[in-house]
């Protein structure tokens, strides 16, 4: 009785990790909307209503900046990741439905100057949308000599 449940046991155990149903998987995303505003620039994977990426569990998505979109070194930079059950536009019930990712929802690694990497580190299936801002400073305008020493 005892082999019989220890057996049990093990094969319910190996069977969770046989099923394939979570295996390792990695894209890479293209495209993206950039808009520059007052010195802060904004690069987004989609608009929050609408294009959001299936984001299945265990995979790797590998996001490229546009060339011109500041360096991820730029003091300032910052990642967000937000996630949804549902493409967060299509349906109107989904809409608004989402949190911002942290821990195993969206790991970011393998960060370089122009792209990074964003895990799904859980098993399962979401949609994505992965923010990148920073504000570049940008240079005084010189008004001049100053009117004092008239």
């Amino acid at each position: 009785m005892r082999s019989l449940l220890a057996l049990s046991l093990l094969t319910a155990a190996v069977s969770g990790c046989s099923t394939h149903q979570c295996d390792a998987s990695s894209s890479d995303a293209g495209g993206g909307q950039v808009t520059e505003y007052a010195g802060t620039w904004t690069w987004q994977t989609s608009s929050l209503q609408s294009g959001w990426i299936p984001f299945n569990g265990n995979e790797t998505i590998r996001f490229t900046l546009p060339s011109g979109f500041p360096s991820t070194s730029t003091p300032g930079f910052t990642l967000s990741a937000y996630v949804s059950t549902s493409d967060a536009g299509q349906t109107p019930e989904a809409r608004g439905q989402f949190v911002q990712a942290a821990g195993q929802l969206a790991e970011f690694a393998n960060v370089t100057e122009h792209s990074f990497t964003v895990l799904n580190d859980t098993c399962s299936d979401y949609y994505l949308r992965v923010v990148a801002t920073v504000t570049v400073p940008t240079a005084p305008v010189d008004a001049g000599p100053d009117a004092s020493h008239d």
